[in-house]
């Protein structure tokens, strides 16, 4: 019988597995099928380990497949549309059969429209928004297996911690859930594309292009691991290119999900399930059954930057000291010990870095030979100028010295890095292993939670890390931002920045300014606009001479926080210079549809509704909100927060029937999201208050109004401005009816009001 008409089973003998482990990595290399299957038989291998063995070859050399031209496009791929690569022909018509079978059905408020791909972890289908809220085509991976309780809590708390993974090269995760019958299934943005090696082979693109594409890739994993995210499944499959040449990652975190929850779903023992890694790109220490860690995503980017080198024009290929350079990089890079490899994926992008300009690696050996020779290279014009052999030998040693002098301070830099990098790897396995039920004694504990830990630890922990210890202050000072819970907040940002202040920088100052921006951003909600003003009068200064693009987009979030602010101040017309400002630069640098333009023409919407053009304001409302829903999940706090602004808007149009649902809708969705102690829900209380005292509905007004300060004085303390608000309109809407507890009401909003306010 041909071993491709058997189906492959799992093997579960562990001396079976490092078999097939063998068989894999000895075949992979080879240069096709028929010569993997000569020398399997050579081998003496049986037919059916054969067949193993060439369903994960085939796996790994494409497990994204290419959707049918009317689904997208020649040459293009869905996000997550895997080869089923373990099913024979007749399986593989089979589970096509009972995908098609499951068009048209209902998961949640997703409609099915149609099969895009199956593998190793289940169907994916090409889906849509059908609860008429608002259209949206997304993937839809429905997994295998039903889920036994512990991994859906599992699922849900991983599918949180990913859908705040907010990234222009991250294909976002934006809900999911389990199907009647107990079966789990992920919903993804979708994403038209070719996989990287695939698209730069067909284009023949050079060098310089796949490195960028790959810097891209960089930046996304770079940035879920500052999320505390581990990728696991890194290969040139779950990387897409669009035709705007931009890398998109996709399946964050899928793998892990899979591997965490099937073990007690389906009630298999504790064999490593290697067939859901793709082992050519797996870490050894995946491999190897270990759990994965931000070094194994390193492993498999230099896995991933080995595969995109292949399709590599002849003529463009490194040679000489360059290739061995580019060699010295990779080894670096899928060392195999993790402690060998680079620290983090900045470290790796640094020395890429370098290499491009002509500069030392960290990854080669510091003899005095490569350095100098390094220097010469970059500065040729100068040394042939020299003419004088005496001048030459005179100006390398000078040069030599020089470099010894920077090889000692790098020495001293690295060891002070590598430090700071192994407290800041033992801060987060400290945080995640205060998570796990066997060490805490809780089955699930909150996000909150962790993040609370977190504070208390970063200052008990990292005392001798000052850089260390500002960023993350900075990090966790955010978060509690977005957490809706400004007082623990501010003393982390301000914390941070006091921190940052200190450390020795030159240039643009951009994290610093980063900091003031985000307390500008907290004040500004606070109703302490002076304050506001301020802070981000400082970041504007601190950015003054921007050239580069990063730089210039950290002026671009200023500006776009200082217009917020001076229209909160009523001072309209400078708001609309600033506004205007980080629309320009935002849209130049970003392309125009982005979160962060979306966010500026919301900021441009609140101008416009201050000056009294409630036209104009609603116009760009809707605009900034459509653009959200395209590129957001439903419940991100920035879509609410652009649904209450509209609905504001439309209440001052006296058009209530339209804003109110949409207030109770926004009141709603912030309290499943944050609960019922946070700033944004206070806030969607006043307004909702707002609206229905303007509708005459006073008693239930009073209602929402009381609500707010008890919000209000939970999260902010009973002294805080941000009562104050809440505490105005209860005793307007007391006054209105009559009340006579108005008077005490509307005394204490004016005494908080004297006490934190200037005069006037």
């Amino acid at each position: 019988m041909n071993p491709d008409d058997t189906t492959p089973s799992r093997p579960t003998d562990p001396s079976e597995v490092a078999r097939l482990k063998d068989l894999f990595f000895a075949v992979s290399d080879l240069p096709d099928d028929a010569a993997r299957r000569a020398w399997l038989q050579a081998q003496g291998v049986s037919e059916s380990l054969q067949a193993r063995v060439m369903a994960l070859v085939a796996e790994d050399a494409d497990s994204t497949r290419q959707g049918p031209p009317d689904a997208t496009g020649p040459g293009r791929a869905a996000a997550g549309a895997p080869v089923d690569a373990l099913a024979p022909e007749g399986h593989a018509t089979l589970h096509q059969a009972a995908a098609r079978a499951m068009v048209g059905q209902r998961l949640g408020p997703w409609r099915l429209l149609s099969p895009l791909g199956a593998g190793g972890m289940g169907h994916v289908f090409l889906a849509e928004r059908a609860d008429g809220l608002y259209q949206r085509e997304v993937a839809i991976k429905l997994l295998r297996g039903r889920a036994h309780p512990a991994a859906l809590a599992l699922l849900a708390r991983e599918r949180q911690i990913l859908a705040t993974l907010a990234h222009p090269h991250i294909a976002r995760l934006l809900d999911g859930g389990t199907t009647p019958d107990g079966q789990p299934y992920l919903v993804m943005e979708r994403v038209h594309g070719q996989r990287i090696d695939h698209w730069c082979d067909t284009r023949q693109a050079p060098l310089a292009l796949r490195l960028a594409l790959f810097d891209q890739v960089c930046d996304a994993v770079g940035e879920a691991h500052r999320r505390l995210v581990v990728h696991c499944d890194l290969k040139p499959a779950n990387v897409l290119v669009t035709d705007e040449a931009q890398a998109m990652l996709l399946d964050f975190g899928v793998a892990r999900l899979q591997q965490d929850g099937a073990g007690e779903a389906s009630g298999e023992d504790d064999t490593p399930d290697i067939i859901g890694l793709t082992l050519n790109y797996a870490s050894p220490e995946q491999r190897a059954g270990e759990a994965p860690t931000p070094a194994s995503d390193i492993y498999s980017l230099g896995r991933l930057l080995q595969a995109l080198l292949k399709g590599l024009p002849p003529e463009q290929a490194p040679r000489g000291l360059r290739q061995r350079e580019f060699q010295a990089l990779l080894d670096r890079t899928m060392a195999e010990q993790p402690a060998q490899r680079y620290r983090d994926v900045g470290a790796l992008q640094a020395d890429l870095s370098r290499w491009r300009r002509h500069e030392p690696l960290q990854a080669m050996p510091a003899r005095w030979t490569y350095r100098g020779g390094k220097l010469l290279r970059r500065q040729w014009p100068w040394a042939l100028a020299g003419g004088s052999a005496l001048l030459l030998v005179a100006g390398f040693t000078w040069q030599l010295a020089q470099q010894r002098d920077r090889a000692l301070q790098a020495e001293a830099l690295a060891r002070h890095e590598a430090a700071a990098a192994q407290q800041a790897a033992d801060f987060v396995v400290g945080l995640f292993e205060g998570a796990d039920p066997s060490q805490s004694g809780q089955p699930d504990i909150p996000a909150r939670v962790l993040v609370d830990r977190g504070r208390d630890r970063v200052q008990a922990e990292l005392a001798d890390q000052a850089a260390l210890r500002a960023r993350l202050q900075g990090v966790l000072g955010h978060v509690y931002m977005n957490m809706g819970r400004p007082a623990e907040a501010l003393p982390l940002l301000e914390a941070g920045l006091a921190a940052e202040q200190q450390l020795p920088r030159e240039g643009i100052r951009r994290e610093e300014a980063k900091l003031h921006t985000r307390i500008a951003v907290l004040l500004g909600n606070g109703n302490e606009p002076a304050r506001a003003e301020a802070s981000a009068r400082r970041a504007l200064a601190l950015l003054q001479g921007a050239s580069e693009p990063t730089d210039l987009l950290a002026l671009a979030d200023t500006s776009d926080v200082l217009g917020f602010v001076l229209t909160r101040r009523s001072r309209q017309d400078e708001a609309a210079t600033h506004l205007e400002r980080a629309l320009a630069l935002r849209r130049q640098h970003l392309g125009a549809e982005h979160v962060l333009v979306a966010r500026t023409l919301h900021h441009l919407g609140m101008l416009n509704t201050s000056r009294g053009a409630l036209a104009e304001g609603e116009r760009l409302f809707r605009e900034s909100l459509a653009m959200k829903q395209r590129l957001l999940r439903p419940m991100h706090p920035s879509v609410m927060n652009t649904m209450q602004a509209l609905a504001n808007n439309l209440n001052r149009q006296d058009r209530r029937d339209e804003a109110l649902p949409l207030l109770e809708e926004v009141l709603r969705q912030r309290e499943a999201l944050l609960g019922r102690d946070s700033s944004d829900v206070q806030s969607s209380l006043n307004e909702l208050g707002n609206a229905l005292q303007d509708a005459g509905r006073i008693d239930e007004a009073i209602a929402r109004y009381r609500q707010a300060v008890a919000v209000g004085e939970r999260v902010y303390g009973p002294d805080h401005l941000g009562v104050s608000n809440a505490l105005n309109n209860l005793g307007t809407a007391l006054e209105d009816a009559e009340r006579p507890e108005a008077e005490a009401v509307l005394r204490r909003s004016l005494a908080l009001r004297q006490a934190r306010q200037p005069a006037g």
